[in-house]
């Protein structure tokens, strides 16, 4: 029918790029559907490339959804996922989060096992999943329920697929799962002790539950215990643990229900980490809300935010990744920033001072992808290569050692 790519700007109102039309079949060409601020200061955040929606969870470039980033770090471990879908992963490995059938940890890059055609990964405490095609496929610890099998049966290599379909992202907490849907809705799994699952229960889940009153998001992150998604009008909503202000809303009630994130608009990237949240708008503009005991907000403080507090603007095509107790974000000129806790080394400034604001990484250029583990980060590098730093006490920098690195490193077996 036609080849323009729309924006939703909110339930009621269709936003049209140039003479862009919204189509009845799902084609999505030109003209770009990520100039956002060419829409108007409250920017739309999915990309709607056919009257039946097309979710774009990583967001759009020449009308096209963006494919996922390759990297992804978890508590005490990290993957690479190849080109051809295959997946590399190293690190901690007790509860067999690696997926190569063994126990043991890996200073280097092992293969998962039974994988192929990966699309996106998610990294929690000590678990992994991979989105295949619209399924997701989990291995590694599941005392809680985060493999999604309805067992709470460990698995050290890939499990047979999640009883869910359409699944356009998946994202891992600590302890629990959720995937985001190409309708919108949000389903959770594992455990709910603080209401992580936004299914109005604290209960743990072995199977998918739907997050109640959620049908419009486009992207979705995961902290430790706490869920947050970023809606088709440009706004944010978290739910689950709340005691350090992580989910936003001025308060530091723990909820079970999505609750929207207080005065942020326009957001185009939503980032959790160990107990807080980031948020980019179309205009540059970081903001970041939850503990800061280390500084990890990023405004020169230590102060707990229970509500966003701006933090700089860079503009364009950043990228953000949080971990435990620090923030990364990279700029458009592809180079790195970090801040927050650094006893581990895990800011990669060649120190182990604790940061308050933003401080380039050492010999980091030509980022294309970042990723934060509890206490590590590392880094895509354009020609393919791996560079981690930070904590090493079992392997997750990949480098062949155990030691701590404060400045990068390159993994070795990939």
């Amino acid at each position: 029918m036609c080849s323009g790519c729309s924006l939703l700007l909110g339930p009621e109102q269709v936003g049209n790029l140039d003479s862009g039309m919204q189509c009845e079949a799902p084609v999505c060409a030109e003209p770009r559907c990520d100039d956002l601020d060419a829409l108007r200061t409250e920017a739309p955040s999915g990309c709607a490339c056919a009257a039946q929606l097309t979710v774009c969870p990583h967001g759009c470039a020449q009308a096209a959804c963006l494919p996922a980033p390759r990297l992804a770090l978890g508590g005490e471990h990290s993957c690479l996922r190849a080109d051809a879908g295959t997946v590399k992963c190293w690190g901690y490995n007790n509860d067999g989060q690696l997926g190569d059938g063994s126990m043991e940890y890996r200073t280097s890059a092992v293969s998962v096992l039974g994988l192929e055609g990966a699309d996106q990964l998610a990294l929690g405490g000590s678990h992994t999943c991979a989105r295949v095609g619209a399924t997701v496929r989990c291995w590694g610890w599941n005392m809680r329920g985060q493999l999604g099998d309805g067992t709470q049966e460990g698995r050290a290599i890939p499990n047979a697929p999640v009883p869910l379909d359409g699944v356009v992202l998946v994202v891992a907490g600590a302890i629990h799962t959720c995937a985001l849907l190409a309708t919108g809705a949000v389903w959770c799994w594992g455990g709910n002790d603080s209401g992580q699952l936004g299914d109005d229960s604290t209960a743990d889940r072995f199977s998918p539950t739907e997050v109640k009153g959620l049908a419009e998001a486009v992207g979705l992150t995961a902290g430790d215990a706490h869920t947050c998604a970023r809606l088709r009008n440009g706004r944010a909503v978290c739910w689950g643990a709340n005691l350090r202000g992580q989910l936003g809303d001025g308060t530091n009630t723990s909820r079970g229900v999505p609750g929207e994130v207080l005065t942020l608009t326009g957001v185009v990237e939503l980032a959790a980490g160990g107990d807080h949240t980031c948020a980019r708008r179309a205009n540059g503009a970081v903001y970041c809300w939850g503990e800061n005991a280390a500084g990890q907000l990023g405004d020169g403080t230590r102060t707990e935010r229970n509500e966003p507090v701006p933090i700089y603007a860079v503009g364009g095509d950043t990228l953000l990744a949080l971990g435990g107790l620090h923030t990364c974000a990279r700029s458009p000129s592809r180079e790195l920033d970090c801040w927050g806790g650094n006893g581990s080394g895990q800011l990669g400034d060649g120190t182990n001072d604790v940061r308050r604001g933003p401080v380039p990484v050492a010999g980091i250029t030509r980022v294309d992808e970042v990723a934060a583990g509890d206490l590590h980060t590392c880094a895509l590098i354009e020609g393919g290569a791996v560079r981690c730093w930070g904590s090493n006490f079992v392997g997750q920098l990949g480098d062949g050692t155990r030691d701590d690195r404060n400045l990068s490193v390159r993994v070795l077996g990939l």
